[in-house]
């Protein structure tokens, strides 16, 4: 076999392993979302997803791991918005952004973030460093997206907001 067949076959594996692992984040997810579903340990979401155990613990051989990429998901989704207007240079309606944000962020309080917080509750107050990375990658990582687009948006001079610390300078 030569160099670049095994290169072609590392890159199909690297692919197929990324799609097995939103595969399995979106599984659980899911089950998270169910709201007459009380697990309270990821190992009850990861059963009642109905993934095979084997490619579950393949993909994930530690569950922190596992809680940590569902937290990267969901703050990678309610802060879409405000990624794509900054990306867009959208500061004309800097209100209707933090609107759509905010209705991201209700749907996903109302839905996987429920279930996903109770996990990470439970999981997170046997392990500290979990607690830190679950942090870091979630709620972190919102609030990050949030000041960097209030932040973009004060440079543009679109945004003020009295007695803030966004306030555009004069």
């Amino acid at each position: 076999m030569n160099s670049s067949s095994v290169k072609a076959d590392s890159v199909a594996d690297e692919g197929a392993g990324r799609g097995r692992r939103e595969r399995i984040v979106e599984g659980v997810s899911r089950v998270l979302m169910e709201q007459k579903r009380y697990a309270t340990e990821m190992q009850a979401a990861v059963e009642d997803s109905g993934l095979p155990p084997a490619e579950v613990r393949a993909e994930f051989p530690d569950f922190d791991d596992l809680v940590v990429a569902i937290a990267a998901r969901q703050a990678a989704r309610v802060t879409g918005p405000l990624r794509a207007a900054m990306r867009s240079g959208g500061f004309d309606d800097v209100r209707s952004e933090l609107i759509e944000f905010g209705t991201e962020l209700r749907a996903a309080f109302s839905s996987v973030l429920i279930g996903f917080l109770r996990v990470a509750m439970t999981e997170g107050s046997r392990r500290r460093e979990l607690r830190r990375r679950v942090y870091a990658e979630g709620p972190g990582a919102v609030t990050a997206a949030l000041r960097g687009y209030l932040d973009a948006a004060a440079r543009e001079g679109r945004r003020a907001l009295a007695h803030g610390g966004y306030a555009p300078a004069s």
